[in-house]
């Protein structure tokens, strides 16, 4: 691996390693050139994380099966915010979240998962902004791709509050968060009336 994705891996390692919530996948190791060996004998060196089994699956996969009550919403809901609030106190964010990067485990206990484009929330030279324009084009908020200067932890509560949105009505809000998307645009012209009718 080349040194970008060693750091993006310490990176990530380094968030689960500082907070421990229920709705965040729990790591117990992690180990640089390790020695690996496959079933023909053959040995190569590997880094590798080791995570709790979660035994349910993609919340994607849910997701998928039909619209969830409103009570379902909330309960899910609850665990993404509480979940980001411990992220965010720890100083850190997530910038991809999207139900592929939730799982679900025992008693639908949903897990946050793939910190792997985590930043820390002050930036990497502590000026308060993150740059680089990175994400899930449908949970990306409109500030990543049009100033190039955005917010950690307010990017991450666009992104679940797009996941509130497809729990509840069965479908994205929009494609992408940007001025000329069919549906985002009503709210880039204020026109919030318009968004909601569209989608009646």
């Amino acid at each position: 691996m080349n040194k970008r994705m060693r750091e993006q891996i310490r990176d990530e390692v380094e968030v689960y390693q500082k907070v421990d919530h229920a709705n965040i996948i729990k790591i117990f190791d992690y180990k640089e050139e390790a020695e690996y060996v496959d079933s023909k004998g053959r040995k190569k060196i590997v880094n590798y994380i080791v995570m709790e089994l979660i035994s349910k699956g993609e919340f994607f996969d849910f997701l998928a099966l039909k619209p969830c009550s409103a009570a379902v919403c909330r309960f899910f809901f609850s665990h993404m915010l509480h979940a980001l609030h411990t992220v965010h106190c720890s100083g850190h964010c997530h910038r991809d979240l999207k139900p592929e990067n939730m799982l679900i485990g025992e008693d639908y206990n949903l897990k946050i998962v793939d910190f792997g484009f985590t930043a820390p929330i002050e930036g990497r030279k502590e000026t308060g902004w993150l740059h680089t324009d990175l994400g899930t084009p449908g949970y990306m908020a409109p500030e990543i791709r049009e100033d190039g200067e955005y917010k950690g932890h307010e990017i991450d509560i666009f992104a679940i509050a797009v996941i509130l949105f497809i729990m509840y009505t069965g479908h994205p809000p929009f494609s992408e968060a940007h001025k000329t998307d069919p549906h985002y645009k009503y709210f880039y012209h204020a026109a919030t009336e318009n968004f909601w009718r569209a989608h009646k």
